[in-house]
């Protein structure tokens, strides 16, 4: 009898990842080490996509004026589909190995942020980013998609049952659910720009408003990290 054994290897990819940012008001998110930061940035980490597969650093999740949630996701590549109204095709991750997407030009850059808040009083429609790296600074408008979001509190038990707390009424959580589903917001800004996963990238956004008023989001590096992971789940 013939016996076949699948050994689970590792890959060794490039890609370029957020790095971490500081200043006044800003709460970073670590996922799978702590729910210290409650479930609004643990719902962010969960919703957060995009990046290379296996990867440990192609996301970065955090929070500014105590309200505002964001994830940065490690850019993708992909092409911009001319039309009536002109839109991204997204294609890979920026990566060099097996699970990347550089093997050519790839036309277009594609920088993912989700944006969250826990009160429904964001605008994002004029978000705007700005890019600097390899080649001379550009700027694009942002692609938004409206994503549901679900904010909700912990849950005790009740005669055996979960329950959760609606206004001084415990409940269950499918009739709590409408009371705590939030607007999330999937931008995506594409740059006429080849991927290079060797190279620093610096991304900066604005234009994202709450309560009529300016978001100070801070700027995020992008540096190369090299990294092995499994191509296979």
């Amino acid at each position: 009898m013939l016996s076949i054994v699948l050994v689970q290897g590792c890959a060794t990819v490039t890609y370029p990842s957020p790095q971490s940012v500081e200043g006044d008001h800003i709460t970073l998110h670590f996922p799978h080490h702590s729910d210290s930061s409650g479930t609004f940035l643990n719902a962010i980490d969960a919703m957060c996509t995009g990046g290379v597969r296996g990867s440990t650093r192609a996301q970065l999740v955090f929070s500014v004026e105590g309200g505002v949630g964001f994830c940065f996701s490690a850019p993708i590549t992909g092409t911009r589909r001319i039309g009536t109204d002109p839109e991204l095709e997204y294609s890979t991750p920026c990566a060099r190995g097996p699970l990347g997407g550089v093997r050519g030009p790839s036309h277009m850059l594609i920088f993912q942020v989700l944006v969250v808040s826990k009160d429904d009083d964001l605008n994002p429609d004029q978000a705007q980013g700005g890019l600097e790296g390899k080649v001379e600074a550009a700027h694009a408008l942002a692609r938004v998609q409206v994503r549901s979001f679900l904010d909700m509190p912990p849950g005790i038990n009740v005669n055996g049952k979960l329950r959760y707390d609606v206004d001084g009424s415990w409940v269950s959580f499918a009739e709590a659910a409408p009371h705590f589903t939030r607007k999330a917001y999937a931008l995506a800004f594409g740059f006429d720009q080849d991927c290079d996963p060797d190279a620093r990238y610096r991304l900066s956004v604005t234009g994202i408003t709450r309560n009529g008023r300016a978001v100070l989001v801070p700027t995020v590096d992008f540096a190369p990290r090299r990294e092995a992971v499994s191509p296979i789940d």
